[in-house]
C-alpha cells in the first residue's frame, strides 16, 4: 500500500533525485516541485485508463435546461468526474456526447453512468496505477530536476506503458464491457439478458 510520499519518492528516483520526507510539507526545491505537479500528474494518469480501483457507478438526473439542438436532455457530470467508462443503456439509437461538464443524450432521466473519479486516497490505488503515476509525475518534474528531453520522453512512455498494461489486465478479468458511446459488444451481451447492465 503506497502513500503519496512513496509515489513522490518513486518519481524522484526515476529522475535521479534524493527522496523527501513528506510531499505535503516540502523543505527543498525537489519537494516543492513534486508537490506542485502531483495533482496534475494524478488527474492525467487517471484519464489514461478505466482504472477499477478509481471507478464508481451513480445515477444522475437531467438538467432543467435542454441542449439547443441534437439531444433532448443534458446531465451534469459529478464534481469528481475524470473519465467516462460507460452510460447505462447507451448504444445505437441512444448515443451521447460529452460537452463542457455535461453528458448530452436522448435517454430519459435518470441515467446510470460508470466513471473514473479523482480518487485522492492513493492507498486505494493498485500497483499499476501507482507505477503509472510515479512515471507521469517524474515526467512532469523532470524539466526542472533532470533537464533532459530524452529522459523526459522516456518517462512519459513508461507512464503510458503502465496504463496500457493495466487496461489489458482489467479487460482480461471481466465480463464483456460496454464501451462508452456504444459498441457491438453491448448488442451481443443484451441478446443474453437485455435488462442487465454489464461491466
Amino acid at each position: 500500500m503506497a502513500t503519496k510520499t512513496d509515489i513522490a519518492n518513486f518519481a524522484l528516483g526515476h529522475v535521479g533525485d534524493a527522496s523527501i520526507a513528506d510531499v505535503d510539507a516540502p523543505t527543498d526545491e525537489a519537494g516543492r516541485v513534486v508537490n506542485l505537479w502531483f495533482k496534475t500528474a494524478r488527474r492525467r494518469v487517471l484519464r489514461l485508463a478505466n482504472w477499477n480501483c478509481a471507478s464508481k457507478r451513480v445515477e444522475i438526473v437531467s438538467d432543467a435546461t435542454a441542449p439547443i439542438y441534437g439531444y433532448n436532455n443534458r446531465y451534469l457530470l459529478p464534481g469528481d468526474y475524470v473519465r467516462l467508462v460507460k452510460v447505462k443503456n447507451s448504444g445505437p439509437g441512444a448515443e451521447h456526447s460529452i460537452e463542457s461538464s455535461y453528458i448530452l443524450t436522448n435517454l430519459d432521466s435518470p441515467i446510470g453512468i460508470k466513471y473514473v473519479f479523482d480518487e485522492l486516497d492513493v492507498s486505494r490505488y493498485d500497483e499499476d496505477l501507482v507505477q503509472a503515476l510515479a512515471f507521469m509525475l517524474a515526467y512532469y518534474i523532470s524539466p526542472k530536476l533532470a533537464q533532459s528531453n530524452t529522459k523526459r520522453e522516456n518517462l512519459r512512455n513508461e507512464a503510458y506503458a503502465e496504463a496500457n498494461e493495466a487496461r489489458d489486465v482489467d479487460t482480461s478479468g471481466q465480463a464483456p464491457q460496454d464501451i462508452a458511446g456504444g459498441s457491438w459488444i453491448r448488442a451481443r451481451v443484451q441478446q443474453r439478458d437485455p435488462t442487465k447492465w454489464y461491466g
